[in-house]
């Protein structure tokens, strides 16, 4: 785990196996968008309601902090890609900086299964270090029976909102700032590089961001 700025302590939660799971700080379930049992690949959610003035952190936590995890727990011919990360918000904790969720999110998982073997429902052991003056470790194990399908349309929603496809931009170092340009077919009023790497530039509330021309933008990092 990265160094994780505790500000008071740390309590560690029981390992709790139901669905939903209230972890302590948060209320864990999970969700699918499955319709039948005839599809060879959907989707499945880990949703967690966090309690208000608490949050979870993305897969860079940035300054502090620790990413959502999950393992799951299917049979050899299921397999369950990696997480689709949601976009995050930037959560300042003067003088620290951290991305991660606050309220209700999901976190995506897309599923692919053999048709010739029989999958009845799909476990995950979750771990998030979920933070407001203090930071907890919480944790949960998760259970859905798909036998009984219920697509839940929050689901397609977080899909729908997740961040899609690469712009193209260029990157040049002016004194001590790196300033990075790209276009945007539609108009921008601001916008925050969140970068996927830790460690690359210093992270900070707001970047400096100016339009250039009528499609083209500007942001400039310390």
């Amino acid at each position: 785990m990265r160094n994780t700025f505790l500000a008071l302590s740390i309590l560690f939660c029981s390992l709790i196996v139901a669905n939903p799971v209230d972890t302590g700080h948060a209320k864990a379930s999970l969700i699918t968008n499955l319709q039948s049992a005839e599809q060879e690949s959907f989707y499945v959610g880990v949703r967690l309601q966090m309690q208000e003035g608490w949050h979870t952190y993305w897969e860079n936590p940035g300054d502090s902090g620790s990413p959502f995890e999950a393992i799951w727990k299917t049979n050899t011919s299921t397999i369950v890609e990696n997480v689709q990360w949601p976009t995050p918000v930037t959560i300042p904790y003067p003088p620290l900086m951290t991305y991660g969720y606050e309220g209700d999110i999901v976190f995506p998982f897309k599923v692919f299964r053999s048709m010739d073997e029989d999958l009845s429902k799909i476990s995950v052991d979750v771990d998030f270090l979920i933070c407001a003056d203090i930071c907890i470790p919480e944790q949960a194990s998760l259970t859905l029976d798909l036998t009984s399908i219920n697509p839940d349309p929050l689901l397609d929603i977080a899909i729908q909102n997740l961040p899609t496809g690469f712009i193209q931009t260029h990157s040049t170092l002016n004194g001590d700032q790196l300033q990075v340009t790209f276009k945007s077919s539609k108009p921008l009023s601001t916008a925050y590089l969140f970068p996927r790497e830790n460690d690359l530039f210093v992270y900070i509330p707001k970047h400096d961001f100016i339009q250039l021309n009528e499609n083209t933008y500007q942001i400039s990092l310390p």
